[in-house]
């Protein structure tokens, strides 16, 4: 493309993009007037409510990611792709995984149209390699957002689930069935959880076992404490135990781990403010000496020995705060 074309086609863009915005206020003026006119005539409904501007652009936008997932469904590679993507949605989602991958696909060509418009000049090589770059860059951005959530949604089951369980376990005793107590649960308790005893109910409605129920619970949210359950109820279903005792033993383990974890974090609070003291003391002690005489720092920087021995001291407090923060990170789990 010559430069003459690529003057006339940043301005042909323009014009279209301001041609469009014209007919589009044009339209929607026309529609306010009209509405002026007959409202006179007509009768209000209570289900009548008038859409904001952001309303409207996030309905379109929810089409065109619902109607692109209706052409993606058509395609078995991106049918398999999307299953592993029905754990990253959030609690009451309205959109489903096959969604995520219509989101993913959208931001990937926004962020690629960006590239291209501030690039016309230059269409080159390497300015056709950085559009694909900002294609995949697009393209698997948005799996970061998708993995802050899902690690908000298991620390809500991980918070709520020694509460389910100590529910399970008295419903159970009450004479509750396990599929009973499992529905119960998915009334009375809000959020993932709740979705999640819910789809355990539903496949023990297909037929599967217990067991297999909550090792597919765990494959959607690997949690220590659910490979426990499954575990443990695969150990003692061999053995012929029965559900109520099961869990009551899964009850008590819940408890003593909610008591250990309860000492331990009161020894970590404790560990961490020593830490943060034992952090700030050198930093303190510099900040005062530059204060008080400066002289005494001028070795350090005045010298060839200073400079190494300041260095080492810099690296030898680094690997301090590592080392510390390793130990630390090693007791907290």
């Amino acid at each position: 493309m010559s430069s003459l074309e690529k003057l006339i086609f940043i301005p042909i863009i323009i014009g279209l993009v301001f041609l469009c915005a014209f007919l589009y206020v044009n339209e929607t003026t026309k529609s306010i007037k009209f509405e002026k006119r007959i409202t006179d005539f007509a009768l209000s409904s209570s289900l009548d409510v008038e859409l904001s501007l952001f309303a409207r652009f996030n309905l379109w936008l929810e089409n065109i990611i619902k109607g692109l997932s209706k052409f993606l469904k058509k395609h078995n590679l991106f049918i398999n792709f999307s299953s592993k993507y029905e754990k990253y949605l959030p609690y009451k989602s309205k959109y489903n995984q096959m969604d995520c991958i219509s989101i993913k696909i959208l931001t990937a060509i926004f962020l690629t149209m960006i590239n291209i418009l501030t690039g016309l000049k230059k269409l080159t090589i390497l300015r056709f390699i950085s559009m694909i770059i900002t294609f995949m860059i697009g393209f698997y951005i948005v799996d970061i957002i998708f993995l802050f959530q899902f690690r908000k949604k298991k620390k809500q089951i991980q918070n709520e689930l020694a509460s389910v369980i100590i529910y399970l376990n008295s419903a159970l005793a009450s004479g509750f069935t396990i599929y009973q107590s499992f529905d119960l649960i998915n009334k009375e308790f809000n959020g993932p959880i709740a979705i999640e005893f819910g789809k355990i109910s539903q496949d023990l409605a297909y037929g599967l076992s217990l067991e297999v129920a909550f090792k597919r619970f765990y494959e959607r949210v690997p949690l220590s404490q659910i490979k426990y359950i499954w575990t443990t109820l695969t150990v003692l279903n061999r053995e012929g135990g029965e559900e109520a005792k099961i869990f009551s033993i899964i009850e008590k383990e819940f408890l003593e781990a909610e008591e250990i974890k309860k000492e331990k974090n009161i020894y970590l609070s404790s560990l961490n403010l020593i830490y943060r003291i034992c952090l700030v003391i050198p930093i303190i002690v510099l900040i005062v000496m530059l204060f008080v005489k400066k002289e005494y720092l001028k070795i350090y920087y005045f010298t060839p020995i200073g400079l190494i021995t300041f260095i080492t001291i810099a690296l030898l407090y680094i690997l301090y705060i590592l080392i510390i923060k390793k130990l630390i990170g090693g007791i907290n789990k």
